[in-house]
């Protein structure tokens, strides 16, 4: 699938990724990633934070929370993604923010782009790359890490990556996905890449790919219900 329309297919989504974002699987996680950043690369010395297929700021927010006052003046918040649906979300999240008070949220910049580019960013720019529920969604997760090795500053012993996927053995949501055919047949069942299921998997993908001191492990979170017809909606209509 070409970049542009896997931007416009993800794009239709943004409503629905937008309610998951304030109560769903993916804040848990959110919140891990960022802190194991801080404990590698304090965000008191940030350069540029870059929340890599965005969709609508869950990470960006989870930043913003637990840092924003802290970050350096001179620092970037940047969100990219591929769907230009998913940034327009984050735009309306990050004007409401400012009208708060939220300091933050002023500096958050924002970009259609490909994770599998990245050249608008120079070598060594970038202090903090956080990827969420995304690498193994793209064709080239491979070309996609080697462009966020390249970007990743050298300063204070390194940048700092963190991404997040689902654990096959572990995961009732990915296990619901890959029956999706079975009462829609003509929407294709989720595949993942059995390298991104594994914490063994995982590991080996980034240091295959020239990161050092990797750490992978599992992350409790949940996925909220209220019902059918609201979850239904959501789905259909998001």
């Amino acid at each position: 699938m070409a970049a542009a329309q896997a931007g416009d297919v993800w794009s239709k989504y943004g409503r629905a990724f937008l309610l998951l974002a304030k109560d769903g699987p993916g804040i848990i996680p959110a919140q891990n990633m960022v802190q194991a950043t801080n404990n590698t690369y304090p965000y008191t010395t940030a350069l540029t934070v870059l929340d890599l297929g965005c969709g609508v700021g869950e990470l960006t927010n989870a930043v913003i929370e637990s840092h924003g006052p802290k970050l350096p003046p001179s620092s970037r918040l940047l969100a990219s993604d591929i769907a230009a649906g998913m940034i327009e979300h984050l735009e309306v999240r990050k004007a409401d923010g400012v009208a708060k008070g939220i300091t933050a949220w002023g500096k958050v910049e924002t970009r259609v782009d490909d994770a599998q580019d990245l050249a608008a960013f120079a070598d060594s720019s970038v202090s903090h790359v956080l990827a969420g529920f995304m690498l193994f969604m793209i064709p080239q997760p491979r070309t996609a890490l080697k462009k966020i090795r390249r970007v990743l500053t050298d300063e204070n012993g390194g940048g700092a990556f963190s991404m997040s996927s689902w654990l096959e053995l572990d995961s009732e949501w990915y296990h619901i996905m890959t029956l999706t055919n079975q009462f829609r047949p003509e929407r294709p069942s989720l595949k993942m890449p059995q390298e991104w299921l594994a914490v063994d998997g995982i590991r080996g993908e980034l240091e295959g790919a020239g990161f050092r001191d990797v750490d992978v492990y599992s992350v409790k979170t949940y996925l909220p219900f209220e019902g059918y017809e609201h979850d239904v909606y959501v789905s259909k209509y998001g």
